[in-house]
C-alpha cells in the first residue's frame, strides 16, 4: 500500500473515530463510499501500519483542535465586553472541546455513578451528617440538611435505619 493511500485512509478513519464530521460526509470527502470508509476502520484494526497511521493522525487532529480551542478561547476571553449568551465562538469552543477529547480518548462527560443502599453510600451519609453536626447544626437539622442536599444519601440512611429497625425487632 502506498504511503499516500495510507495517510488518506488513516485520516478519513480517524475523522470517523472522532466524530468529526458524518460518515458520508467524510466518505464523500476522500472520494471513496461509506462502505469503503467503514471497511478502512475495520482494518485498521488488524493492518499495524495502517492503526500506527491512524494514531498518528488522530494526534495531529488532537493538536489542530486544541490550539484552535485555545485560539477561540482567548478571543473570547479579549472580547468579554462584546460577548451575549448566543455568541457563535462559545458553541465552537464547546463543540472543539468535545472533538479535542474524542481524539485524545478522554471523556467528554463526567458521570458518577452510586448504588443506593451500599455501604459506600451510608459511610458517605453519616460523614455528612458528622460534617453538619461540627457545623453547629443539631442531629434533626443534620438530617434536615441532608434530606435537602443529597437526597439520595438521605434515602441510603433511611434504608439503613430501616433495616436496622427491622433486624431488630426479629431478634
Amino acid at each position: 500500500m502506498s504511503k499516500s493511500n495510507i495517510s488518506k485512509r488513516a485520516a478519513s478513519v480517524a475523522a470517523l473515530e472522532a466524530g468529526m464530521k458524518r460518515a458520508d460526509d467524510i466518505a464523500k470527502a476522500a472520494n471513496i463510499s461509506r462502505a469503503t470508509l467503514y471497511n478502512w476502520k475495520r482494518e485498521a484494526g488488524t493492518n499495524q501500519e495502517l492503526a500506527e497511521a491512524v494514531q498518528v493522525k488522530r494526534q495531529e487532529l488532537a493538536a489542530k483542535m486544541e490550539s484552535l480551542a485555545a485560539g477561540i478561547a482567548d478571543k473570547l476571553l479579549s472580547d468579554l465586553e462584546s460577548v451575549t449568551w448566543d455568541n457563535k465562538a462559545g458553541t465552537v469552543l464547546g463543540i472543539v472541546t468535545d472533538k479535542w477529547l474524542a481524539l485524545t480518548g478522554q471523556p467528554s462527560q463526567i458521570t458518577e455513578s452510586r448504588v443506593s443502599g451500599s455501604i459506600n453510600l451510608l459511610v458517605e451519609a453519616r460523614q455528612a451528617l458528622q460534617m453538619y453536626e461540627r457545623e453547629g447544626f443539631t442531629p434533626a437539622d443534620a438530617v434536615e440538611c441532608l434530606r435537602d442536599d443529597d437526597p439520595e444519601l438521605y434515602r441510603a440512611l433511611l434504608t439503613a435505619s430501616h433495616t436496622a429497625d427491622q433486624g431488630a425487632g426479629t431478634e
